[in-house]
């Protein structure tokens, strides 16, 4: 970023700043690239008793400390020993320091306090009635845990800012007429008591006191306990307590107070005298600014939290504060040189409003506010405004601009989706920062899902998924091909959800380990011992069909599922912080191996050590006493829900990151995004039981302030832009929707101050900016919007702009139109080839000339036991039974065995008993057939053809070829596309010389279950050859573009030939099959076929007669001559 302020310009200071009588020196400037020029001067003419003494400069958080390094390093080529402590982590480092006996303040802070509350809560509700019905009506440790934080934030909140409340408590005494207050005090006291016990009888605030009146007298303090100087630089608001101890240090040393003040006059206070710090505030609250009755509308409604910090430094109290004269170099200026926004900041420097002219009432691009539909959108609306900012501002660049939000989380995705996925000219570099611990890195993410295994189903897909984040996969040595070999394993071996037994017990889902991951694995492990996959061992069915170079993998499985377990079995028993801190640290180190390249995910381990380095604060304040998983759980999720300091802020590009209270520094564009009703400001914690929203006073810390400051932050540290936006229309409804109270307010002031002689509806006819809910919308293309924010570089979405609005055109085909043309056969084809080609000759043409695939294979394991048998599941079973019924030449048993029920198909009993009987009946019928089979002929080896049929050599191999022709049962229907390849075995049979006929047996659907039936067909060898040149010659025509036919539509069609007699009535039998648009058939979900009919589907009359003449050509033969048997079978 460029400064408008270079260094050279201050020159000398006009003062001393160090004396024999030191001083608090106090600073403003509403441009923080002015006080950080000043700060650079300020370092520079520090006398230093020791070169090897740091700088100590205080920021409000680390944000504006790591700008304020990099704006040093600018001024003076380097910024090294600079410590940048927060205010409240300076006070309580130089506080024992400083105390005799060194006191230690570390048991009142926050996190310290929670453990001592959570300790002490169970016997405070045996005493007060509130905090016992509370625990009473939810009694497990979350409500305690949860109770305890929310007291730990009010007694901080109180520690700060109402210490005179505390000492009251302490001693007995009774100080608001608020209902919480005398349980609270009970509590604080004994709170109190137990630290006291502890050896730390006195809280932050006694101690802040007792340093405060040490610095004020004249007992000397070591030289070596203080810094040289102290600078507190970009603190716009800060609690009054902490102002008086910073002016009490100002008299043993330097302290230099550098204040983002918007306005260059004193605007605290409409009175000008002086008034004492404890006087209570006026009797009209000022929420609605009625005390102010001249100044700039912005810094009344915005401005309170450092309108209240310039009352304090103004107040009596404070009197000897100096402010240095520094003359032009610190003049006020606005960061904005022209433009609307330029007038707003220079009439709230002035303290002042300068309507606009008449002439001057287009608004321009320097304020922009956005209406959106959802945050998509409103990320896509921005990159486009930032392209045009950076295009309008040559000299500028991406690092140049900064987008706060309230909820990154919500608006992180597509930050990743829109400025990640932009190319080419689009591209603008940009870092995110300020995301939660646990949606910052896949390794996070995955230590947050352990947390919460104990109340995991153990779902199949969910564990795989866990093993295949890439820091656990490294240390169980699982790659990709390993992953994908488990999935099929997993899945084939019967694991659906559940670690074992216990899992289901706790669920209320039976007492059965049956497609767990105990049953699975236990089936997987005995299949690679043993291969017999008929044989029970030890009440476990093996899964045989393992392939031995991959059962590593599988090793790998067991070991993490094993872990896991143990890590389930461990959380159950309730231990001491610390031991929980070494049960974590194992877990880490047992299930990761990050990667010694990958520096993110290097730095995510270390974010989770951090967090549960936290627990040793837990450790320390509970002695010991047991803490079960719930408690841990929830103190780990809420750590890992905050900030992570280990991302980037100020990198090279955009600067994307949360709004956060005194982080707006200066930037050219300055983009607020998610600014939507609800959103901003944030709401109160706590507020019903806080004391301090009971009786208010001036200095008090308030959420809403704060997010109110920095919209006032924001608005004047933008140099040349200032952007808004928020969900303006609702997605599904387009109904307006309303923005930030923050933002209604702003529009309110513009229209009132800056365009007042425009009506409501020529105002709102510019502000907001009502983007289209589509980034093809026509109004981004046709140039017929009126309003110039409307516009985007994205024109690949132009064609669909143009398109939007036209009548609706027909689809084209994938392929356009055909015409057959004769193509030479192949020289030598394979058996297989031809059989796959006409299975789908679609899907052959695309994947195996073009290599196009088009439908993923789902290898998504179902998470729940089959309670019933879908048709796949049917089949199996009935194919199994059969296999097992011809081996044993015996029907099969209609109730399922301990070996059936091992294996896990079935559902768990009872359940199974009337599906595997249906199964076996069929599985019967189907051997009754087969033994009259056995009774006509016997099965042969297998058959090698090799026949010549014009210039086409056909290969391959035929199996079982029975001794009187070819035989095949499918314990199935026998869809066409089954019959085709069966026939096309046949024919080449034919051919090669084999006598015999072709027998097939399968199962019918009917209304009352399935029957058997067969099908029966005899061909002399000189027709079977012109059936199979007649194939090879459509073959050949399909290697030339995708027929768009299919053996089992093709059935549909003839079997419509058959009844109707024409082939148009027989296409309106097809065409309405396809039309169902409530239950779309198989076809038009083929990813394959579906693309070839396009919306016409066959009622193109061209399309219609290909597609007949196909049908008739591949399956016609088959249809016609493969018959059930007049006779009995």
């Amino acid at each position: 970023m460029t400064l408008t302020l270079p260094y050279h310009r201050l020159g000398a200071l006009p003062f001393t700043t160090a004396s024999s009588n030191s001083v608090f020196h106090l600073y403003h400037h509403n441009d923080l690239t002015r006080l950080a020029a000043l700060q650079a001067a300020l370092l520079d003419s520090q006398p230093r008793r020791s070169p090897l003494a740091p700088d100590v400069v205080i920021v409000p958080n680390r944000g504006v400390g790591r700008w304020l390094q990099m704006t040093l390093a600018r001024h003076q080529g380097v910024a090294a020993n600079l410590e940048l402590p927060l205010m409240a982590r300076f006070i309580w480092d130089l506080l024992p320091r400083c105390l005799p006996g060194s006191p230690d303040s570390r048991p009142y802070a926050r996190a310290a306090m929670l453990w001592h509350l959570y300790a002490v809560l169970p016997e405070a509700a045996e005493d007060e009635p509130a905090i016992g019905h509370y625990l009473r009506d939810a009694p497990d440790s979350l409500q305690r845990l949860q109770l305890a934080g929310k007291l730990a934030d009010l007694f901080d909140q109180y520690l700060i800012y109402r210490p005179s409340l505390l000492t009251d408590w302490s001693a007995g005494r009774r100080a608001t007429d608020h209902p919480a207050e005398p349980w609270q005090a009970a509590l604080w006291r004994r709170l109190k008591q137990r630290l006291a016990e502890r050896g730390h009888p006195a809280d932050r605030a006694q101690l802040l006191e007792g340093l405060i009146r040490l610095l004020d007298s004249d007992h000397p303090i070591p030289s070596d306990s203080l810094p040289e100087a102290v600078y507190c630089f970009g603190l716009g608001h800060l609690p009054p307590e902490y102002l008086r101890f910073l002016y009490a240090l100002g008299r043993r040393i330097d302290v230099h107070y550098l204040l983002p003040n918007p306005c260059d006059g004193y605007w605290g206070d409409i009175r000008a005298q002086r008034r004492p710090l404890a006087e209570p505030p006026p009797d009209q609250p000022d929420d609605n600014e009625l005390t102010i009755e001249a100044g700039h509308p912005l810094l009344a409604s915005l401005g309170r939290g450092t309108r209240d910090l310039l009352r304090v430094l103004y107040s009596d109290e404070l009197s000897s504060i100096q402010e240095p004269e520094l003359g032009p170099a610190m003049a006020y200026e606005a960061a904005a040189d022209d433009g609307l926004l330029g007038r707003i900041q220079q009439d709230i420097i002035g303290m002042r409003v300068t309507p606009n002219a008449p002439a001057e009432n287009a608004p321009d691009a320097s304020v922009q506010i956005h209406a959106c539909h959802g945050p998509l959108r409103e990320v896509e609306v921005l990159h486009d405004q930032l392209l045009d900012w950076l295009g309008r501002n040559p000299d500028r660049s991406p690092r140049d601009i900064v987008v706060m939000m309230p909820d990154v989380a919500a608006y992180g995705p597509a930050i990743e989706s829109v400025f990640g996925g932009a190319t080419g000219a689009r591209h603008l570099p940009y870092s995110l920062s300020d995301r939660a611990r646990h949606s910052a890195h896949p390794v996070v993410q995955s230590f947050q899902t352990l947390l919460n295994l104990p109340l995991a189903r153990w779902a199949a897909d969910d564990i795989l998924s866990l093993a295949a984040v890439p820091a656990i996969a490294r240390r169980f040595h699982l790659d990709g091909t390993a992953m994908n070999q488990l999935q099929h394993w997993i899945g084939s071996a019967g694991v659906r959800w559940g670690l074992n037994a216990e899992t289901r017990r706790q669920f209320g889902a039976g007492d059965f380990e049956q497609n767990s991951w105990r049953f699975g694995l236990d089936r997987l492990l005995l299949g690679i011992a043993q291969a017999d996959d008929q044989v029970l061992t030890a009440g476990v069915a093996p899964w045989s069909d393992l392939e031995g170079g991959s059962t590593a993998a599988l090793g790998g499985l067991w070991l993490f599922v094993d872990r896991l377990a143990r890590w389930q079995h461990d959380v159950e028993n309730a231990v001491s912080a610390a031991a929980w801190q070494d049960r974590c640290n194992a877990l880490l180190d047992d299930l990761f191996r990050a990667d010694p390249d990958d520096r993110s995910e290097l730095a995510a381990l270390d974010e989770l050590r951090e967090a549960v380095h936290g627990l040793a604060e837990a450790d320390r304040c509970l002695d010991g006493e047991p803490l079960d998983w719930i408690t841990v759980r929830e103190t780990l999720l809420d750590e890992l829900a905050q900030t992570s300091t280990h991302q980037p802020f100020l990198s090279a590009g955009v600067t994307f990151c949360g709004l956060m209270p005194l982080r707006a520094v200066p930037f050219g564009m300055v983009c607020l995004i998610g600014m939507n009703d609800e959103a901003f400001p944030r709401r109160e914690q706590n507020r019903n039981l806080n004391l301090l929203r009971h009786a208010p006073r001036t200095g008090d810390h308030s959420v809403r302030d704060d997010d109110r400051l920095l919209f006032l932050q924001a608005l004047t540290a933008a140099g040349d832009s200032f952007y808004i936006s928020y969900t303006g229309q609702d997605v599904t409804t387009g109904d307006t929707l309303p923005p930030s109270t923050l933002v209604g307010e702003f529009l309110d002031f513009l229209h009132a101050s800056y365009f007042a002689d425009l009506s409501e509806e020529s105002f709102r006819a510019r502000w907001p900016v009502l983007q289209p809910m589509q980034p093809f919308s026509p109004r981004y293309f046709d140039g017929a919007d009126g309003h110039d924010r409307v516009f985007t570089f994205a024109q690949a979405w132009a064609p669909a702009g143009a398109a939007t609005g036209q009548s609706r055109r027909a689809a084209p085909l994938l392929f356009g139109p055909v015409t057959h043309r004769a193509t030479a056969r192949l020289e030598h084809i394979e058996l297989s080839t031809l059989k796959r080609f006409f299975d789908h000759p679609p899907r052959y043409y695309l994947q195996q000339l073009w290599q196009i695939e088009l439908a993923a294979e789902d290898q998504a394991i179902d998470d729940d036991e089959p309670l019933s048998l879908d048709g796949l599941s049917a089949y199996r079973i009935r194919e199994a039974l059969l296999e097992q019924a011809q081996r044993e030449d015996q029907p099969v048993e209609l109730t399922p065995d301990a070996l059936w029920r091992a294996r896990g198909l079935l559902p768990p009993p009872p359940l199974d008993i009337q599906p595997f009987a249906d199964q076996g009946r069929q599985a019967n019928a189907l051997l009754t057939e087969w033994r009259y089979w056995r009774k006509q002929a016997q099965p042969a080896e297998a058959v090698d053809v090799d026949v010549k049929i014009q210039a086409t050599r056909l290969t391959g191999r035929i199996t079982p070829v029975w001794t009187d022709g070819l035989r095949w049962m499918r314990p199935g229907r026998l869809r066409m596309q089954y019959r085709l390849r069966q026939w096309i075995d046949f024919l080449a049979l034919r051919v090669a010389g084999h006598a015999g006929g072709l027998h097939l047996a399968g199962l019918e659907r009917l209304s009352g279950g399935a029957e058997m039936f067969t099908l029966h067909a005899e061909l002399p060898p000189d027709k079977a050859e012109r059936h199979l040149s007649a194939l090879l010659d459509i073959f050949s025509e399909g290697q030339t573009y995708p027929l768009p036919v299919l053996p089992d539509l093709a059935e549909r069609y003839l079997d419509a030939l058959e009844k109707r007699g024409d082939h148009h009535d027989a296409l309106d039998v097809v065409n309405r099959h396809l039309a169902n648009s409530f239950s779309p058939p198989p076809e038009m979900r083929d990813p394959y076929f579906a693309p070839l009919l396009g919306d016409t589907l066959l009622t193109d009359p061209e399309q219609g007669d290909r597609f007949g003449r196909l049908a008739t050509s591949i399956c016609g033969p088959v249809f016609d001559t493969l018959r059930a048997p007049e006779g009995p079978a």
